[in-house]
Order: C-alpha cells, then sequence, then structure tokens
C-alpha cells in the first residue's frame, strides 16, 4: 500500500507500523472481539454516493461525493444478517478528491467490515475553507471541524458538517 514509514511524517499520513489502528479502535468502539480481518477488501464492495442530498442547502466544507464500502454479507438482501454501519472521518488532507482512494483503501476500516458484516461510509469533505475569524481566517484544507471553527454546534448532530453525515447514517439505517 501507499503507506509511509513511521519515522515519516507527509502525505498520506498513512504509516506502516505494524500496528492495526483499525482494528484497535473498532474493537474499543463496538466493545466486542472481532473476526479477523480479511487478506483484501472486495473490489465489487466499493462505491461512490452523491453527498449534496444530504446537505440540505448547507454543504460546509462537504465534497460532491463520499465513499462507502458494503460487504458481500451487506449486499445480499433477504439473508437474515444484520450488518452494522462505521461512519470514518478522514483527517486533514486525506480527502478522496485531493489523495483518491489512498486513504480510503489503505485505512484498514475495509478489511475489518468485509469479515464483520460491517457497513463502512467514508463521508469526504472538499475544498478549502476559512473558519471566518477575523484578518481572513485560518484556512482548512479538506478538514473535519474537530474543534469550532463552522459553529458552536460543530459535534453536534445540528452542526454543518455534522447535519448531512447524520442525515447519511440515517438513510442507511432506514429498513426499505
Amino acid at each position: 500500500p501507499p503507506c509511509v514509514t513511521c519515522a515519516e511524517n507527509h502525505s498520506p499520513f498513512l504509516v506502516a507500523c505494524k500496528w492495526d489502528g483499525a482494528g484497535h479502535a473498532l474493537r474499543w468502539m463496538l466493545g466486542t472481539t472481532l473476526k479477523p480481518r480479511a487478506a483484501r477488501t472486495d473490489p465489487h464492495a466499493w462505491s461512490y454516493f452523491d453527498q449534496r442530498p444530504f446537505s440540505g442547502g448547507n454543504s460546509t466544507g462537504l465534497a460532491p461525493r463520499g465513499v462507502v464500502y458494503t460487504p458481500l454479507a451487506c449486499r445480499q438482501p433477504g439473508k437474515g444478517e444484520v450488518c452494522k454501519l462505521h461512519i470514518n472521518l478522514h483527517g486533514c488532507g486525506m480527502a478522496e478528491d485531493e489523495l483518491g482512494l489512498t486513504y480510503v483503501q489503505n485505512a484498514g476500516f475495509a478489511e475489518w467490515a468485509e469479515t464483520n458484516s460491517m457497513v463502512v461510509l467514508f463521508p469526504q469533505t472538499g475544498g478549502n475553507y476559512s473558519d471566518g475569524s477575523p484578518g481572513g481566517g485560518r484556512w482548512h484544507a479538506r478538514c473535519w471541524d474537530n474543534y469550532g471553527f463552522t459553529g458552536l454546534d460543530y459535534a453536534e448532530k445540528t452542526g454543518s458538517m455534522m447535519a448531512p453525515v447524520h442525515s447519511m447514517l440515517r438513510y442507511l439505517t432506514t429498513p426499505l
């Protein structure tokens, strides 16, 4: 994979350190034991989706499209499989419009999703935007708001970046 060594600190910021960050994060978040990760992902499980309908006209910092990984077990309706959903927010400078699929295909979440009946939603930020601070503000290069530059509700489902992600979650978890 296009990763850098542990000692390096540059794009794509995916390091090959023989440490499974995705696995550790998923076990911690889910509080459960996982089936071993897949050696590779299913190339048919990757798809793009249009993020614009989820923004409700307020698309602060969102790219036009996002990426979703849906393993075969979750693409087979009527098989009785109940799939989990993991939403993964990329780091600054790691969006699809900057790195292509480098981050989503090498972060390790899809390999765990493949064997654990888990859909992984990778919403994407896009473009550069100012936080509106005096003097022109600080510019944010494809970053998710993690400290309030889009507003005081930045971390809530009403925040300008989180509201569309919350809409995506509702869409993906609503029975047909």
